[in-house]
């Protein structure tokens, strides 16, 4: 049976009415989403939600690696220096990156789901963890040369940046292999709360919308609400699941951008310590603005696409 409200998995079936049927008539089933399907849905929601977001997530990694100062210094140095494509500078290397890394992580999410029947927030957690593990593992180095990337402001003294692909053997020849994972501890560990707190706090926010569903609905009433509602419901739920882990996380995340943007090759603690010593616990926390927001419409725009892009494909 249907339980309202209940999110997008690789096992759910349900019985919805197609956008063109006549009132009264039988709705077509669903078909099971496939694990390369989930890929694909949640490559495309990613890149969207990335490309969208892309100046303030460039205004954010400036900011936390202090080359640009304050937001509307940083915002002002980066259009004097390299115009309006300077906000979206690094963001080729990211939707090479996000759309695998999406792809992998909403997908492993479906899985792991589907697998062990997850239908609590600590299963949500469990399964969020798992798949930001496993996305995070696999795309990494695409991820620390956008870092790089998006880290510095040209100025007329600096070379041009270069593409992606040549920035990526550029490190590989100059730095070894061992570059390219550089900053990668404190991504790993980053991801697990990350997506953990992301796709648990969407379960607990679909839980308390099914119990209230079932206690106000008649016994009978199976009925799924629109695709569209639902989508727009799992968007507002994306949107506060991935405030609530921005705030969680940042400090990681500040302390990773550091480490690979930096010069020298320093450890996890060591760089945390460092910057603790040197400019206090507010450092770990610059840029957190910027940052909410950019992720909470990102995290709006993933879960939201997502959800409307598998249940259209689970209809053809």
């Amino acid at each position: 049976a249907f339980e309202p409200g209940h999110t997008c998995s690789p096992s759910l079936t349900t019985t919805m009415p197609g956008p063109d049927a006549p009132p009264g008539a039988p709705a077509p089933k669903q078909k099971k989403a496939s694990f390369v399907v989930s890929v694909v849905c949640g490559g495309v929601a990613g890149s969207a939600a990335k490309t969208v977001t892309a100046p303030l997530e460039r205004l954010r990694i400036l900011r936390q690696v202090g080359a640009g100062g304050p937001p509307l210094d940083a915002l002002r140095a980066v259009l004097e220096r390299e115009g309006p494509a300077g906000l979206w500078a690094g963001n080729l290397a990211n939707l090479a990156r996000i759309f695998p890394a999406r792809g992998i992580a909403f997908s492993t999410n479906d899985a792991v789901r589907s697998r062990f029947e997850v239908r609590t927030t600590a299963g949500g957690f469990a399964a969020g963890a798992s798949a930001g593990l496993a996305a995070t593992a696999l795309t990494y180095p695409l991820d620390m040369i956008r870092g790089r990337q998006a880290g510095r402001v040209q100025t007329a003294t600096t070379a041009k940046k270069p593409n992606f692909a040549r920035a990526l053997v550029a490190v590989w020849r100059t730095e070894g292999v061992a570059a390219l994972y550089r900053g990668s501890a404190p991504t790993l560990i980053g991801s697990m709360p990350f997506e953990g707190i992301r796709f648990g706090v969407v379960e607990a926010l679909s839980q308390r919308r099914r119990k209230k569903s079932r206690a106000e609905s008649p016994p009978t009433a199976v009925v799924p609400p629109p695709q569209r509602r639902r989508s727009w419901t799992k968007a507002v739920d994306g949107g506060i699941a991935g405030a609530v882990a921005g705030v969680l996380t940042f400090p990681n995340d500040t302390i990773r951008r550091i480490m690979q943007t930096g010069d020298r090759g320093i450890g996890y603690f060591e760089c945390a310590a460092d910057i603790l010593r040197t400019h206090g616990w507010r450092r770990f926390y610059f840029g957190l603005g910027p940052n909410l927001v950019r992720a909470v419409p990102s995290a709006a725009i993933q879960f939201g696409v997502f959800d409307w892009l598998k249940t259209r494909a689970s209809t053809w």
